[in-house]
């Protein structure tokens, strides 16, 4: 496993769309103007490839882009079955760097024993490309990238080579993800390359695995209309929330967005969606659609330092892609509106007075879950995290549960998932995990935390459960496991440990000692702004390693009982029929007017289905179970006076 660094800081997130049909574009280079060149023709011709450093700085020379015929570079011992890069010319060959090969000489594991060990920097620069007469200019190109710990830069200079500007791109993928093989990308070189006559460009692989391959580049006019999505923000608190915890979870639109077009753009709006998920993964049901007028966006409009969602303060040269925040006006409260299932969340952007040249970049969809009983900020482990610093650690995640409970006892929560892994194998290594209630007094944004103290000994914390476990190994691999680890009551060492409505949770997983030296398990594939992923060394950070780092720190909820402490009258609730096949109907009754909630558990304590509804006197519910298997089922109602619960029976 290669060991990743630390990055740490606390920031918010936001999301956009856009839509269009492509126009024509003025090309200034390539295909008719250099093919050989700019299609890689049998070689890289008049480019020049720069092996610029290796962490063995005497093979820094080797650290070169080469010319592939079959645009693979599987000699890399980390390639796989992966296929070629699917470019137009990909019968002439591409453009490579081969990072996986260089280090480990396509090798596995035989890391830093190749001719140019990691991580290196290689530069592909192209021959003198006159722009003269040109007011705007852009490269786009054809790519496959993946990514594990890389910086990948197109740069552009207007002195033949002298002197450079870097723009960042690849900078959405995360550490072992990959672009599709067919991806193309368009860089915006105006501000260096416009009306000039010695502009060079340059690919740079600055980092550490796994390959860059690049075909067919141009240099082109911009295009008349361009609206582009930037970051989103994710809207709900995890990835996935107990359908009984959704209900009050309230989703705030946020969106960068910019216009890289070469005109400005009127009547621009800005919308945001949430579907229901087909297995398909496409846009199901419509739940929840707004839409914001942004009104006139100028050419090139950007914030002034970088997005508010993706200011990195350790990239500048990243920050030059990203664009204005807008928060949209409205919210979407769930309410009862979310059953269990998955859902797409949909940001787009458009001018309501032009066709947008480029609708793959005018919207982005991001996934999330309700669940019947899990928490969950990651819907699977990509990679391991540990603080580069060294010492010892917890790495946890914030939950909060629902306010609107009637009774504060209803729910608890049985086990954690973990996923960790350790360098020569996990087994005998050991973690003791938490949770601890988050006192009332601490704000919103936790500023007023006490920052210094850990968890048992914070006087902003209340310690409620706990457990220690000892890793064994996964069966197929002796380097990581990922345990379910059941909770005992801080105090009384029972099992399971009672959650409070209105409340914050914090889920922590402690390595110490020498087990410091675990990894945990993290997903990176999309970035949570709220407080999501916390870390604790010699202080508590509340963006964890960032906000593209989310732990695996799942929480495996229960309704506490079928028993109905204070019960309600037996004629508030009837059921029939019983046992039930296609649907199966609840008859309510209440003397005035009742604020309830309503739940369908099987008999593990997971929640089926949940709805509040306001004001019954009289009413049927009538349940489709079809999908439910054959067995027993309870029917619970709540309100503010009491509970009942009924069984009764699926048969198919």
């Amino acid at each position: 496993m290669k060991n990743f660094t630390t990055k740490i800081f606390l920031l918010l997130a936001f999301v956009a769309f856009v839509s269009g049909q492509a126009t024509a574009q003025t090309v200034i280079w390539g295909y008719a103007t250099d093919s050989l060149n700019s299609s890689f023709k049998g070689g890289l011709n008049a480019w020049t490839t720069v092996g610029v450093s290796s962490s063995s700085p005497a093979k820094a020379p080797l650290a070169k882009w080469a010319w592939t015929a079959t645009g693979r570079l599987s000699n890399g011992a980390y390639w796989g079955t992966r296929i070629a890069i699917a470019s137009p010319t990909i019968a002439n060959g591409a453009a490579g760097f081969n990072s996986d090969f260089l280090d480990n000489g396509g090798v596995v594991n035989a890391f830093g024993l190749g001719v140019c060990p990691g991580p290196q920097r290689g530069e592909l620069i192209s021959p003198v490309i006159n722009c003269s007469g040109y007011s705007t200019v852009e490269v786009k190109f054809n790519q496959y990238f993946r990514q594990f710990q890389t910086k990948c830069y197109v740069s552009a200079s207007n002195d033949g080579g002298t002197t450079w500007t870097d723009f960042a791109v690849n900078t959405e993928i995360a550490a072992n993800a990959e672009s599709p093989t067919n991806s193309v990308k368009f860089v915006d070189i105006t501000s260096v390359a416009a009306n000039q006559a010695n502009v060079k460009i340059r690919f740079a692989f600055d980092g550490n695995y796994y390959f860059w391959l690049v075909d067919d580049v141009e240099l082109r006019e911009k295009p008349k209309n361009n609206l582009a999505v930037g970051a989103v923000n994710f809207c709900p608190a995890s990835y996935a929330t107990p359908v009984h915890q959704i209900n009050t979870d309230t989703f705030f639109f946020i969106a960068d967005i910019q216009n890289n077009g070469s005109a400005a753009q009127s009547n621009v709006q800005l919308k945001s969606e949430v579907f229901r998920r087909l297995t398909s993964g496409a846009n199901g049901a419509l739940i929840y659609r707004d839409s914001q007028n942004i009104g006139n966006m100028a050419v090139g409009l950007k914030s002034s330092a970088g997005s508010f969602l993706e200011f990195n303060p350790n990239d500048p040269v990243a920050e030059q892609n990203f664009d204005t925040t807008y928060f949209m006006t409205k919210n979407f409260v769930p309410g009862t509106l979310l059953t269990v299932g998955d859902y797409n969340l949909v940001y787009s952007v458009r001018s309501l007075d032009s066709l947008d040249v480029r609708p793959a970049d005018n919207s982005k969809t991001l996934r999330f879950n309700v669940s019947g009983n899990l928490w969950s900020k990651e819907s699977a482990p990509n990679t391991g995290l540990r603080p580069g610093s060294g010492g010892d650690y917890s790495i946890g995640a914030l939950y909060s549960t629902s306010p609107n409970w009637f009774n504060g006892s209803m729910y608890v929560a049985k086990s954690v998932v973990i996923d960790a892994s350790k360098n020569g194998g996990i087994a005998g290594a050991s973690t003791t995990v938490y949770a601890a209630k988050v006192l009332d007094n601490v704000l919103p944004n936790f500023s007023n935390f006490t920052t210094g103290d850990p968890i048992l000994s914070n006087a902003d914390l209340e310690p409620v459960g706990f457990n220690q476990y000892t890793f064994v190994g996964d069966a197929a691999d002796s380097t990581s496991e990922t345990p379910t680890i059941p909770l005992l009551d801080y105090n009384t060492t029972n099992p399971d440990v009672k959650l409070e409505p209105g409340k914050r949770y914090l889920f922590m997983a402690s390595y110490s000692g020498v087990d410091a030296t675990i990894f945990h398990g993290f997903n990176n594939t999309v970035k949570n702004y709220n407080i999501s992923t916390v870390l604790f060394t010699t202080g508590w950070f509340f963006g964890g390693f960032g906000p593209e780092d989310q732990a695996v720190m799942r929480v495996n909820t229960m309704l506490i009982s079928s028993n109905d402490d204070v019960a309600l009258p037996e004629s508030v609730l009837k059921v029939f029929p019983s046992p039930a096949n296609q649907s199966v109907n609840f008859d309510l009754n209440f003397e005035k007017a009742t604020n309830i909630s309503v739940a369908v558990v099987d008999l593990t304590g997971k929640v089926l289905t949940m709805e509040d509804i306001n004001g019954v006197t009289t009413r049927t519910l009538n349940y489709d179970v079809t999908g439910y298997p054959s067995g027993i089922y309870l029917i619970r109602v709540e309100c503010k006076d009491g509970t009942k619960t009924k069984r009764f029976v699926v048969q198919h």
